[in-house]
């Protein structure tokens, strides 16, 4: 079955003999590809402040047409319509695509993710490209401030959206007692990126503990040098 000529889902093959009418034949492809879908790209600071793809979240997308009704292309039906949930795979995408009964229908599409514990929403961006058999522009952009929104994708139209989340980070405090209180220094070394430091149990001292924070999720250690005539209990 060639295309053009029977359903770009239902074809086979396509041929085009005219190589000035690639590039239109080529963009016609992506738009068959491409049109009424939401990418979705999860990103993810694990608390080194760079922001990666990760897998494994769940996104639940949701249309409604202007004109006529639909059916899922992606995820791939049954149902046919209706809340549908996606997630991310290995490079962190998760894809929603359907067909309109009418060319001319505007699909509002929302999307909501799934929160997961020790993560915070930070933000999402998505942008809305128009294809033509020309060229391709983007034609609009929408910023999401909670992790539920709404896109719109019209006539020969895609959005790509990209949502970050940040791991939520952690809090350590080193608190010291001493028996008897008094103004002697107990050093600590550790690997909270704090370097040396030293505290002293004495009532009328606000170093009696040090509070590290902001660290990304992991194992530390923190070791004190017992001084001498001094035993660790």
């Amino acid at each position: 079955e060639q295309y053009p000529g029977n359903p770009f889902g239902e074809s086979d093959f396509t041929l085009e003999k005219d190589f000035a009418q690639l590039a239109a034949a080529l963009r016609q492809i992506v738009l068959e590809l491409c049109e009424s879908s939401v990418t979705v790209t999860k990103q993810v600071d694990e608390g080194d402040g760079t922001y990666r793809p990760d897998p494994g979240w769940e996104f639940t997308g949701s249309v409604s047409t202007s004109q006529g009704g639909y059916s899922w292309v992606l995820p791939a039906p049954p149902p046919s319509t209706g809340p549908r949930t996606e997630t991310t795979n290995e490079k962190g995408i998760a894809t929603f695509q359907w067909d309109t009964s009418n060319a001319n229908a505007v699909g509002p599409f929302r999307v909501s993710e799934q929160p997961q514990d020790g993560y915070d929403f930070v933000d999402a961006t998505c942008t809305i490209t128009q294809i033509t058999r020309r060229r391709s522009r983007v034609v609009g952009s929408v910023t999401l401030t909670t992790p539920v929104g709404e896109v719109t994708v019209g006539p020969n139209q895609y959005a790509s959206c990209t949502v970050r989340n940040r791991i939520r980070p952690g809090t350590i405090e080193i608190e010291k007692n001493a028996t008897p209180e008094s103004s002697r220094a107990f050093s600590f070394t550790g690997s909270l990126g704090i370097g040396d430091f030293t505290l002293v149990d004495n009532r009328a001292d606000e170093n009696a503990s040090r509070i590290v924070a902001n660290l990304a999720p992991g194992t530390y250690t923190v070791s004190e040098l017992v001084p001498d005539n001094w035993e660790l209990t």
